[in-house]
């Protein structure tokens, strides 16, 4: 099906991400309609492991799912939760930071509170509300996707909420993109993370050109050079690869899943 945005339509969809993680919740019924059982799937930043069960539920037991998270007590926890004791031997835990080089690099932790943390990343952000907020600086190993999935097969999702430093990672991950041509679905603030991270728009559309790859927001709607400074887009990407069935997948599902938050708003009824 197909969606054309009005504003009064964004507008509320964006009310919704504000008040029901609408976003999030796009992203994980996408990921549910993208991958089989005995798939492979990265959850680049997981955190507290929001996405990760959903995606270890969607690969099942004969998939596998990699969790990467540089925050230490996060990836403790995480590595709890997940152990194979748990009955998800599915997925693993690695205490690591995406990047674009393997190696080493300061992190730095924002120890203002849970929401505030969340802005944590191998590049100082500006904090919403807080002029001057509290940062633990660490150490991490750093790791590329591509070295990740070395010796991995059917690689199908990546998922990337980095803070800023999704396009390194991503940068990092080439070989795998042309490799397992995996439906991926990340963070972009444009021109506030090309800044950090020393790129510019001609170098993100450049790269997806040459991996084949085409764009989308996470309303489903085509993501070009034109969008790269245009009010009203939300900061999730979709990249597929041309012709293939994720493209036709998220061409056809992605629209759905906005018309029914639209039509379901007010009885906040989940997507997935």
């Amino acid at each position: 099906m197909t969606w054309q945005p009005t504003p009064g339509a964004v507008e509320r969809l964006f009310a919704l991400q504000a008040e029901a993680d609408l976003f999030e919740q796009l992203v994980a019924a996408l990921a549910q309609r993208l991958l089989l059982p005995g798939d492979g799937a990265v959850d680049g930043g997981a955190c507290y492991g929001r996405h990760t069960l959903g995606l270890a539920r969607a690969v099942g037991p004969r998939g596998w799912v990699l969790a990467v998270e540089p925050r230490p007590a996060l990836a403790r926890r995480l590595a709890l939760l997940l152990s194979p004791a748990t009955g998800l031997p599915q997925v693993m835990v690695a205490a690591v930071a995406l990047a674009a080089a393997d190696g080493e690099a300061s992190f730095h932790q924002i120890t203002d509170g849970p929401e505030a943390g969340n802005y944590s990343g191998l590049r100082l952000r500006q904090v919403p509300e807080l002029a001057a907020p509290s940062v633990a600086v660490l150490t991490v190993a750093c790791r590329t996707l591509d070295s990740l999935a070395a010796g991995r097969e059917r690689l199908a999702f990546v998922k990337l909420d980095l803070e800023g430093g999704e396009f390194d990672a991503l940068r990092g991950g080439r070989q795998s993109l042309v490799r397992h041509r995996p439906a991926v679905v990340f963070e972009c603030g444009r021109g506030n993370a090309a800044a950090l991270y020393g790129y510019d728009a001609s170098d993100y559309f450049g790269f997806f050109e040459a991996v084949g790859y085409r764009l989308f927001d996470i309303f489903g709607q085509p993501f070009g050079p034109a969008d790269w400074t245009r009010p009203g887009v939300p900061y999730y990407r979709v990249a597929v690869p041309r012709g293939s069935g994720a493209e036709a997948r998220v061409l056809s599902d992605l629209p759905g899943l906005v018309c029914a938050a639209l039509s379901r708003d007010g009885q906040r009824r989940r997507l997935c």
